[in-house]
């Protein structure tokens, strides 16, 4: 009754911030076992595992972060668990029923990589694949490494091994005003290019064409820092159509944000290539 109170805005007067300690306490003195999905205080009240409800779940949260509203109005979750002592760390739990905006997620509130909306059916193909084969739950570490190993600066056929980029001049109309020397290795062969572009990545890609890979058209580009201080690495995310009109992405990190650009066009073609 004090929940259905505190869920309408009535104060019950009732301290219940540490419900989970509730829990513990009612069950050592009654040796009764409360429901996993007993309404506020079940161990899975807060846990979604359908792919539609997780979607809704994290467009409410990332409405609630940036909007900071008076009240609280977060779709499946009738109160906020930070309120009554839980996290919102369990709320999106993945197994084989789960979408890819659980997903994307669990990688962000994490692990915080904010991959880019286009990139979530993606990862979500991959993370299912697993789980169907597994046939059990992930945890996030899990997923976290399926993700880490499929996308994060993935170099085993083409990998840079030297980049220098140069404004020819910053005031010219010229389009290709930047220039990017570079030496990459090609399946074991190392080679050094140069092109010329409207910026760094264009002007690497540019250069790429000497070792006849299969030509791509970059479909999605964001970054972001990944933290801040001394030890703040940038992450770039780049999506690479084919003729097929296939999309996969690729990630880079690293401390410059233009080397992790340039990392993210080798993860991507890689992931095109291999």
């Amino acid at each position: 009754m004090a929940m259905n109170l505190y869920t309408q805005g009535v104060d019950p007067k009732l301290k219940v911030d540490r419900v989970s300690d509730i829990v513990r306490i009612y069950e050592e003195c009654t040796r009764m076992k409360v429901h996993e999905r007993h309404p506020y205080t079940g161990e899975l009240v807060y846990t979604a595992f359908s792919g539609s409800h997780q979607d809704a779940i994290k467009k409410g949260l990332d409405e609630y972060k940036e909007k900071k509203p008076l009240y609280w109005e977060v779709p499946y979750l009738t109160v906020n668990p930070a309120d009554i002592g839980r996290e919102y760390e369990p709320i999106i739990r993945i197994n084989s029923q789960s979408g890819k905006g659980g997903i994307a997620f669990i990688i962000e509130s994490e692990y915080n990589y904010k991959l880019p909306k286009k990139m979530h059916l993606e990862i979500g193909k991959l993370v299912q694949k697993v789980t169907d084969e597994i046939g059990k739950e992930l945890e996030p570490k899990e997923i976290f490494e399926i993700f880490k190993n499929a996308y994060i600066n993935i170099d085993e056929l083409l990998s840079l091994n030297f980049f220098e980029s140069t404004i020819v001049d910053k005031f010219s109309k010229d389009e290709n005003k930047v220039t990017v020397v570079a030496e990459v290795s090609y399946r074991g062969i190392n080679t050094r290019i140069k092109g010329n572009g409207n910026g760094p990545i264009d002007a690497f890609f540019n250069g790429l064409e000497v070792l006849e890979i299969d030509s791509f058209e970059l479909v999605d580009y964001e970054e972001h820092i990944m933290n801040t201080g001394v030890d703040a690495e940038a992450v770039a995310y780049i999506g690479l159509r084919d003729k097929n009109k296939q999309v996969k992405y690729g990630i880079g990190r690293d401390c410059n944000t233009g080397i992790a650009s340039i990392k993210a066009l080798i993860g991507a073609i890689n992931r095109h290539i291999v």
